[in-house]
């Protein structure tokens, strides 16, 4: 009976221990004992991507397309981990972080991104209060609201030219912000989106080249007391004037083609708004422009028939005409002489001509090394001839290259050209096909 006995628990011994051999399940996490190498947790987070977290505290995420964004039906799965996770790997093939996917790791510390990433979703890795520096991959597009907000120590981002996206705050409450900006410099520019003025006071005036003004970017700037828009802004994002509570009026040039949700909301000393665009997108709500959180009482001015007409009609606000909208016409003018034919446009608005040379050959606006594109070499050309001519130096250039150079047309070469020049570098290598005098409304 004993023999029996010693034999039974011997049994019982090696089926426990084959059990715990086994993925323990639960919750949708596969928990893994030290026998199955050094992996500690594992599971799906994608519709074609598993995650993996070693004994080390690295998680890892592999396979092909997006992570999936935490919402009301699926919750990040390694959630109780966060505490502990001080690297994350996302392998190749991986298109996109999930929102909150990293959310408040308090430990971590490295992050590495495949060059297969497109976007960083909103708050992917907030408060992640230990990391202290991240390289942000080349075609990566997008990079969500709040994605790195409180990052506190984070110092170090690198932002490629592929971004053409900057959400609400995305840096907020980081060093890397601090180090941008200050009150003599206040705007944080990055290819083009000015994602940061709120520092700014007094008259100010955004930079020209500046295409997007973005979320929340001069949030409860209230010392702001005059603000003059450039003609290379296109789009002004939601709540990007919020609580901007010293400006009075504004004027939205003609370039200015979208006005987002509560854009110039709780501006409680705003009387005036110019709209020049008659067509501009102004969102639907009567908080587009507010004085407090509810209703606007100044004016707004816009053309006959515009949307900025349409818009104050129907939320009852006091509308200004400028009267019929400018009519372009187009006239022409044969020289029989050179038996050739030339087409001039001409708008009924009061515009600024220059007198200076129009190329013959090869040399066109933004291209003073004639290589027939716009890059970096032709802003080191200008940089350089600068250089030369603010030392007295007189360089060797024709007037079509002097032309070529001065691509914001004021008769002057110097740094402001180059820096357009690599801003509309910047837009071409994204996709944008308007030429130099389209984008910069020349």
């Amino acid at each position: 009976m004993r023999t029996k006995n010693i034999i039974a628990a011997a049994l019982a011994v090696s089926l426990l221990c084959g059990a715990f051999a086994q993925p323990v399940r639960y919750a949708g996490l596969s928990l893994i004992t030290a026998d199955a190498a050094d992996i500690t947790a594992s599971g799906s987070c994608g519709k074609s991507l598993t995650w993996t977290l070693d004994s080390e505290e690295t998680l890892t995420v592999a396979g092909t397309g997006a992570m999936y964004d935490r919402n009301s039906n699926y919750t990040v799965p390694w959630a109780e981990y966060k505490d502990k996770i001080t690297s994350v790997i996302v392998r190749e093939g991986v298109t996109s972080i999930g929102g909150q996917a990293f959310e408040s790791c308090t430990a971590l510390t490295s992050v590495s991104l495949p060059s297969t990433l497109q976007r960083i979703n909103t708050y992917a890795f907030s408060g992640c209060k230990e990391l202290t520096s991240i390289v942000i991959p080349d075609g990566v597009t997008n990079i969500g609201s709040s994605s790195f907000a409180m990052c506190k120590k984070l110092s170090e981002i690198s932002i490629p030219k592929s971004v053409t996206y900057i959400g609400d705050l995305a840096f907020a409450s980081t060093k890397w912000l601090d180090k941008q900006r200050s009150a003599e410099n206040p705007f944080v520019i990055v290819n083009g989106l000015l994602i940061n003025g709120n520092l700014s006071s007094g008259d100010v005036a955004i930079p020209y080249g500046v295409t997007e003004i973005c979320g929340n970017s001069f949030y409860y700037c209230q010392s702001m007391k005059t603000l003059t828009i450039p003609k290379s802004v296109v789009k002004i994002h939601d709540n990007a004037f919020n609580e901007c509570s010293g400006l009075t009026s504004v004027t939205l040039p003609s370039s200015v083609k979208s006005i987002g949700m509560q854009a110039f909301v709780k501006c409680s000393g705003l009387k005036s708004v110019t709209i020049l665009d008659p067509e501009c997108e102004i969102f639907d709500r009567p908080t587009t422009f507010a004085n407090d959180a509810k209703t606007y009482t100044g004016v707004i001015k816009g053309y006959d028939g515009s949307t900025a007409e349409k818009y104050a009609e129907k939320y009852g606000y006091t509308f200004v005409s400028l009267g019929a909208v400018p009519v372009t016409t187009t006239t022409t003018t044969t020289t029989t002489s050179a038996k050739t034919t030339s087409t001039s446009t001409k708008t009924t608005a009061a515009s600024t001509s220059s007198t200076a040379p129009v190329p013959e050959k090869k040399y066109t606006l933004g291209d003073p090394t004639g290589d027939m594109k716009v890059d970096s070499k032709d802003a080191t050309f200008v940089l350089n001839v600068y250089a030369s001519e603010a030392t007295g130096g007189k360089p060797d250039i024709s007037a079509e290259v002097r032309y070529a150079a001065d691509i914001n047309i004021d008769k002057a070469i110097d740094s402001k050209d180059a820096s357009y020049m690599l801003v509309y570098y910047s837009y071409r290598s994204t996709g944008g096909k308007l030429t130099v005098e389209e984008y910069f409304k020349k």
